[in-house]
């Protein structure tokens, strides 16, 4: 992703699918942890600012960022449940993107 950010002309549109299939990849691989994992949250923040930032896909990055937002709360109300550090500032952070991004 980062590397995508930077680069430009055919080095950015290379970089961006190698990125793309390693976001696909990590989002596949984590489908069986819980919703509310830091891993899977984390992961799913990355991808959507991706999406927005690098691929300007802001309407698949509130899809990402909606999807994997509202599943975690679900997931946490019917869970037995720590609060975690982690978890709770990687919502926080779902949240105020799509704040964001549904005001561009």
């Amino acid at each position: 992703r980062y590397l995508a950010e930077f680069a430009a002309g055919d080095k950015k549109i290379h970089a961006a699918e190698q990125a793309r299939s390693a976001y696909q990849l990590g989002l596949e691989a984590y489908t069986d942890l819980p919703a509310y994992n830091p891993v899977r949250l984390g992961l799913a923040l990355n991808f959507s600012v991706f999406q927005h930032e690098v691929l300007n896909h802001t309407d698949a990055a509130v899809y990402t960022a909606t999807t994997a937002y509202q599943s975690a709360v679900a997931a946490l109300e019917t869970e037995d449940y720590r609060d975690d550090i982690d978890v709770n500032t990687t919502l926080s952070l779902l949240k105020d993107n799509l704040a964001l991004w549904s005001h561009s």
